[in-house]
């Protein structure tokens, strides 16, 4: 029968954590790193907006009435009324033309018909 002291320690006791004072010098030293590499990777202005909702709001401020109906991650749209002409144009030249993937981020930024 193997003694107490004989085992190894276990991860999270004591003994394991005989290096912490190191561990949490190195982890504070990523993180101030990590802070002066944010501004590099961050947005230049505070503006997060995607493209994908620039596209919806626009298309929305020009007077666009679809809706976004999302069911088990299939997203549609519908429209029970015509949508203004520029609208409809901006749609069809702006929207509609984009690759489906995108063309889904979009609809997904429209208002939802399960919001009513």
């Amino acid at each position: 029968m193997a003694r107490h002291e004989d085992a190894p320690p276990v991860s999270g006791s004591d003994d394991a954590r005989s290096d912490e004072g190191r561990a949490a010098a190195e982890r504070a030293d990523a993180a101030r790193r990590a802070e002066r590499n944010l501004p590099d990777i961050a947005p230049q202005d505070d503006d997060l907006e995607t493209r994908s909702h620039q596209l919806a709001e626009t298309y929305l401020h020009l007077g666009g009435h679809r809706r976004a109906v999302m069911d088990d991650n299939i997203t549609d749209t519908r429209k029970w009324e015509p949508d203004e002409p520029e609208a409809e144009a901006f749609w069809q030249e702006n929207i509609a033309t984009l690759p489906k993937a995108e063309r889904k981020q979009v609809e997904q930024h429209l208002p939802s018909v399960n919001e009513d």
